[in-house]
C-alpha cells in the first residue's frame, strides 16, 4: 500500500515553517546519514527506513507547525517514531541524533532480541521480559522524555 502524502504535501505548499522543517530534516539525512529521500510525497516505492524518516520529520514539522500558531504542547509522548520526535521537540536530543536513532532503532532492538535468545538458547536461567524484549531503547526514551518534563 503506497502512503497517501496529501495533507502533508498541502501543508508544505502552503505552510512555510512547515517547508522550512521538511527541507531541514531533509538535509540532515541527506548530509549526515547520506539517504536522498528526493521528493517523497511524489514517489510511490519506499523501503522501511525511509518510511520511518519520512514520518518523523512530518510528526516533527506538524509539531512546530502546530507551536507557529500558539498551540504548545503540556505533554509530549510518542510510540516508536513518534518517541524520537516527543524527544526532538522537548530538547533532550538534537534533531540530528534523533534521525539517527529512528534509523538505529530497529537494529539496536534486533540485537536485545537475538541477545535475549541467545542466552535462553544457551539453557542459562534466563527469562526474556517481554516489555525489554519490545523496546528497551523506547522505555528509556520514555524515561527520558519524563524526565525532562
Amino acid at each position: 500500500m503506497t502512503p497517501d502524502w496529501q495533507h502533508a504535501s498541502f501543508l508544505y505548499q502552503t505552510q512555510g515553517i512547515f517547508k522550512q522543517i521538511v527541507d531541514e530534516c531533509q538535509e540532515v539525512i541527506l548530509s549526515d546519514l547520506k539517504i536522498d529521500l528526493g521528493n517523497f510525497f511524489a514517489r510511490q516505492n519506499y523501503q522501511d527506513y525511509e518510511l520511518r524518516l519520512i514520518l518523523f520529520t512530518l510528526e516533527y514539522a506538524l509539531c512546530n507547525l502546530l507551536k507557529s500558531w500558539g498551540i504548545m504542547p503540556t505533554v509530549v509522548i510518542g510510540n516508536d517514531v513518534g518517541q524520537w520526535v516527543a524527544a526532538t521537540v522537548t530538547g533532550v536530543i538534537n534533531l540530528t541524533d534523533s534521525l539517527r536513532g529512528v534509523i538505529g532503532q530497529k537494529k539496536l532492538i534486533l540485537l536485545l532480541l537475538l541477545r535475549q535468545n541467545f542466552y535462553f538458547l544457551e539453557g542459562r536461567d534466563f527469562k526474556p521480559n517481554f516489555s525489554v524484549s519490545v523496546s528497551s531503547c523506547a522505555k528509556l526514551i520514555t524515561h527520558i522524555i519524563l524526565t525532562a518534563l
